[in-house]
């Protein structure tokens, strides 16, 4: 991609400027115990693990080089909290102790962030706008399909818009070799599942290839 200022316009309400929003999961990670003062355990009279998750969002905008800037994050909602492990080593300390006497840690080392999903919107209308990336595994900047310099083989889509960038050709192409590697067999029996059908054929590549998405489809029924 060459063009490096996109003069993005939304066909429905003539808006020129893109919103990004980042939706996430933390996880925080909690110990907490009772002391047992008989002396029978060293480890306390019980030991219970669990963690917290809380939707986490930032918002930002996507400036004329694909950047994004990220406002602070903000909770959004608390699901709750699960029970990882729980050991009872002293009953008769526990039957006495208050609910006060739980003493609570933070594992603040194993706090993470998961099951991330980013989308790009249009700031008039709030449509969503498929997008790739400018490097695998979210890595870059942000490329929306509505872009006039958009190009898809030369990005990597947001996940959950692989199976769309198949059904439009716009998934890079995997050569007969390649695939003939990806899948241990002949280039020659390759071009035979792809002429047959059986292999996704790419339709937007002068050459016979596939595309990553029609692998892992035609895998799957190998299995």
């Amino acid at each position: 991609m060459t063009n490096e200022k996109p003069s993005y316009k939304c066909p429905i309400c003539d808006e020129d400027d893109l919103g990004v929003t980042v939706e996430y999961i933390h996880v925080d990670y909690f110990t907490t115990w009772v002391s047992c003062d008989c002396g029978q355990s060293d480890e306390g009279a019980a030991v219970r693990t669990y963690h917290t998750m809380t939707v986490c969002e930032r918002q930002g905008t996507l400036d004329d080089d694909h950047h994004y800037d990220l406002e602070p994050a903000e909770e959004v909602e608390s699901l709750g909290e699960e029970e990882d492990d729980y050991e009872l080593l002293c009953p008769d300390c526990l039957e006495e102790a208050s609910e006060g006497d739980w003493e609570v840690e933070m594992e603040s080392e194993e706090s993470e962030d998961c099951d991330t999903e980013v989308h790009v919107w249009c700031g008039g209308c709030g449509r969503e706008i498929e997008f790739g990336w400018s490097h695998p595994d979210r890595g870059g900047r942000i490329w929306p399909a509505e872009c006039p310099n958009f190009n898809p083989w030369q990005c990597w889509p947001e996940p959950r818009f692989v199976e769309s960038w198949h059904g439009k050709g716009w998934l890079r192409p995997v050569s007969i070799e390649e695939a003939a590697a990806g899948l241990g067999i002949a280039t020659v029996e390759v071009a035979k599942l792809i002429e047959s059908g059986q292999l996704f054929r790419h339709p937007k590549c002068q050459e016979l290839a596939t595309d990553a998405f029609g692998l892992q489809e035609f895998e799957k029924t190998k299995k």
